[in-house]
């Protein structure tokens, strides 16, 4: 019933446009989506994952320049780089048997985060 999708890109628009809608969540099997993107900076989000052994649910998502992570779908989003440079995430993984977040980078290689531990 839930989904999350993410867009890439920025409002190259003009600033009388507002800032660019990133992240959005369905809990209607996707019949209505909705803008979660709230705090975000103006930059391009390139791929998103859930942990779901937390309560909320902590979603993290990759952008060019670095992680950020909310508290299921509040919009409220944390810088969450956890010792990382601010790079382009291209890719994330959750690998639910040790708790560990895992992030592809462009041109900084593969992080391991403990987030469980960063919080």
């Amino acid at each position: 019933n839930v989904a999350w999708a993410v867009q890439s890109g920025t409002n190259n628009s003009g600033a009388t446009n507002g800032p660019s809608l990133h992240v959005f969540v369905t809990r209607d099997q996707g019949r209505s989506w909705t803008n979660i993107t709230g705090d975000l900076p103006d930059v391009p989000v390139n791929a998103i994952v859930v942990d779901p052994d937390t309560s909320p649910r902590q979603i993290y998502i990759g952008t060019d320049i670095g992680v950020f992570r909310a508290a299921d779908a509040a919009g409220a989003w944390t810088y969450f780089n956890a010792g990382m440079p601010p790079v382009i995430v291209n890719q994330l993984a959750y690998v639910r048997a040790t708790g560990t977040l895992v992030a592809a980078t462009y041109g900084r290689g593969v992080w391991v985060i403990s987030p469980r531990l960063s919080r």
